[in-house]
């Protein structure tokens, strides 16, 4: 439900706190078909207005020097996942870009840029990914088909919609501060969920959806106990972090016509740092941007105040 949530502070229709884009918004995309059963209104997005631009000044990147780099990521990037079948044992994506050879030939700011844009779209650092069981999603999602479109009043419409139009008319029950501490299922099969509060609640079947955190914690205990299996690929599989800042400045500094711009560091240490930079003005009529913390900064981002945000914000800018 977090990742729902819309904040109504910056213009009228809100900023989504979590996804904002409907992605290959074609006639098979579910979320499409749900906002159009409940007549609600989506605004397109031209993610091909596109700029590279200089840390500090915002000059914008020769378009030739921007497309090499990106070729030379995207290059690298394919050396891994054609390594990733032949591994024996895993590494990080990291250390098989060094054993390729291939991260000196990235190793400069303008190509960094880029490896932090795989790192948005994977979820996590170069350092933490797996090469051995790296996909090629993203270069299958890096060029839709169809511009991508954004959900006018955020996700939580939807989401509205959907909790009153339960199939016989009556409003899902959904119960929040009812923090779950156990799952047991019963001899009869019928399962006791106890929540911290004291509430108990019997079913007859549970869908688990508790984030993986949680499970590595062993915050909820599950009777019969978890599969060796299933306890053993919680412990193993990892999660990265991306956090997501709206930024408001007292002009546009960006072209109009800009809709999503990638700002390259000066230092390859800054990498992800606010690189990545979603406008916002056609939707709100105000200089706001939409950027990430991600690669490292992500994780070294939540333990920074607003105005330490603030500062680093407008030095990317």
């Amino acid at each position: 439900m977090e990742k729902s949530q819309v904040d109504m502070s910056l213009y009228d229709r809100g900023m989504d706190m979590g996804a904002s884009f409907i992605h290959h918004p074609d006639e098979n995309n579910a979320i499409v078909k749900l906002h159009q059963q409940f007549n609600l209104p989506m605004l397109d997005w031209n993610n091909t207005r596109w700029a590279v631009v200089r840390e500090n000044d915002s000059m914008p990147y020769n378009q030739a020097r921007v497309d090499a780099a990106s070729a030379k990521v995207d290059k690298a990037f394919e050396a891994v996942l054609n390594l990733s079948s032949t591994l024996q044992r895993d590494v990080s994506v990291y250390t098989a870009l060094r054993h390729l050879h291939q991260y000196q030939l990235i190793d400069d700011p303008l190509s960094q840029t880029f490896v932090a844009e795989q790192e948005f779209f994977y979820g996590s650092t170069i350092n933490y990914l797996s090469a051995k069981y790296l996909f090629d999603g993203y270069m299958e999602n890096e060029a839709p088909d169809t511009p991508d479109k954004i959900p006018a009043f955020g996700y939580t419409k939807m989401l509205d919609r959907i909790i009153q139009s339960s199939p016989d008319d009556t409003p899902l029950n959904i119960l929040l501060d009812h923090e779950v501490t156990e799952v047991n299922v019963q001899e009869d099969k019928r399962v006791i969920i106890k929540c911290r509060n004291g509430q108990i609640y019997e079913a007859d079947a549970v869908i688990v959806t508790l984030p993986l955190g949680v499970l590595k914690a062993n915050d909820v205990k599950f009777t019969p106990d978890l599969s060796t299996k299933k306890k053993g690929a919680i412990k193993r599989v990892g999660f990265g972090t991306i956090n997501k800042f709206a930024l408001e400045f007292s002009h546009r500094f960006w072209s109009k016509d800009t809709q999503q711009m990638t700002v390259a560091p000066q230092d390859i240490a800054d990498r992800g740092k606010f690189s990545i930079l979603i406008t916002f003005h056609t939707v709100a009529n105000k200089p706001v941007v939409m950027t990430y913390a991600v690669s490292q900064f992500g994780e070294d981002s939540e333990m920074l105040s607003d105005k330490e945000l603030k500062d680093i914000g407008n030095q990317a800018c």
